[in-house]
């Protein structure tokens, strides 16, 4: 599989920002208005606002469960046009003291726009909520 080189970037600035736990740096890297499907739910972030305050409380509770750093690798690529992307993502997120890493697969359509690529829709098919 070739993942374009803008594509395979995108991932690494988003791991980055998570690995800081970052939740604004995370929340620049979706577009406005998004949407996350989890556990058969759907939550819709119609602006910035919502999108950071999300993402600001998911790395606070990373960071609760001891979050030391993930290692995101693209498992299956899809480009839809010139303007959109699938991404299938495996995420392997090492965690402090004797806690066990987490592993899991998240799916994001990417949506180019004038900022680069952005998240359209994540869809957290494996990662269980935190606890």
């Amino acid at each position: 599989m070739t993942v374009p080189q803008d594509l395979a970037d995108w991932l690494e600035e988003y791991s980055a920002a998570f690995n800081a736990l970052d939740g604004d740096a995370v929340a620049e890297l979706y577009v406005e208005p998004c949407q996350i499907v989890q556990g058969g739910r759907v939550a819709h972030w119609p602006d910035r606002a919502a999108v950071a305050a999300n993402m600001r409380a998911l790395c606070a509770q990373y960071r609760g469960q001891g979050y030391q750093q993930a290692h995101a690798e693209i498992r299956h690529c899809r480009m839809l046009g010139e303007m959109n992307a699938l991404l299938d993502v495996f995420w392997r997120v090492s965690r402090s003291g004797e806690r066990s890493p987490w592993n899991f697969c998240t799916a994001y359509h990417l949506l180019r726009t004038a900022q680069g690529w952005q998240v359209l829709l994540c869809v957290a098919y494996e990662e269980m909520p935190l606890g």
